[in-house]
């Protein structure tokens, strides 16, 4: 996405009026989640911004005697209300890896369960509307096992962009066989899409992993490896559409399905 992201954060890429990470949020509060941080840049000040309703365009707006055009953006937070939101900084020139906002979020945690996710990823459900059902096949995936991650089916050809998950069902649930990232050939159909769900010990062994021995990235498919090790990883096959919206083709497929489903 750069170099527009150089400027935009890629969560903030609108998919039709709203950004991405809208979508997410909504969802995690129709969901039931009412405690929520998010790990920004280092000063950053667009996210929050938006997460906290405008309030700059809002005075703006009411200064100029425009206070009626602040409606649009008070009907889309009104999906946001519930939630109490916590801003963590990151400072992108330390530590790099999808596990660094783990780290950073542990003492928000604080050893309770928690949903754990890449604001520009969306998961459109069929008929429309807040996306609860994923939601809870996540939760449903991690009982007894304490942590569970979500995948999406993908093109054959799409498989080398993505962290590729096989796995095996048991009834209604399933559990993870082998989780491989990003190679050339691929032995299973579906795409780690960055969603998950840790019980306390997890979590917690999320916040400890190693630098990658080979990128020197803290990752947190490292962290699933260790954890698998020690006992079942569960796995929720999503119900919604997967859209990658860190990729110029994902982001435009999510506007076009977007505004299909509007």
């Amino acid at each position: 996405m750069f170099p527009v992201t150089a400027v935009v954060p890629k969560s903030l890429m609108p998919v039709a009026n709203l950004p991405v990470l809208h979508y997410v949020l909504a969802d995690l509060v129709a969901a039931g989640v009412r405690d929520i941080a998010i790990v920004v840049d280092r000063g950053d000040r667009a996210i929050r911004e938006y997460v906290m309703g405008a309030p700059t365009v809002r005075r703006t707006l009411d200064a100029r005697g425009w206070s009626a055009k602040y409606q649009a953006i008070a009907e889309a937070h009104a999906a946001l209300a519930d939630a109490a939101f916590t801003f963590i900084e990151q400072d992108v020139t330390g530590d790099y890896g999808t596990a660094v906002p783990a780290r950073l979020a542990a003492d928000f945690v604080a050893g309770r369960t928690c949903f754990y996710l890449s604001g520009d990823d969306l998961l459109m459900p069929s008929g429309g509307g807040p996306n609860v059902a994923d939601f809870d096949s996540l939760r449903t995936a991690a009982a007894s096992r304490g942590v569970a991650m979500q995948v999406a089916e993908v093109p054959p050809g799409r498989a080398h962009l993505y962290g590729m998950v096989e796995f095996r069902r048991h009834g209604a649930t399933a559990e993870l066989v082998s989780l491989a990232e990003k190679q050339g050939s691929a032995r299973s159909s579906y795409a780690n899409i960055s969603r998950y769900y840790f019980e306390p010990a997890a979590f917690s062994a999320v916040t400890s992993v190693k630098p990658n021995p080979h990128t020197g990235e803290l990752m947190i498919t490292d962290a699933l490896i260790l954890l698998q090790q020690e006992g079942p990883v569960g796995v929720s096959v999503a119900s919604g559409r997967y859209f990658d919206c860190g990729s110029v083709d994902g982001w435009h497929q999510a506007n076009v399905a977007m505004a299909a489903s509007r």
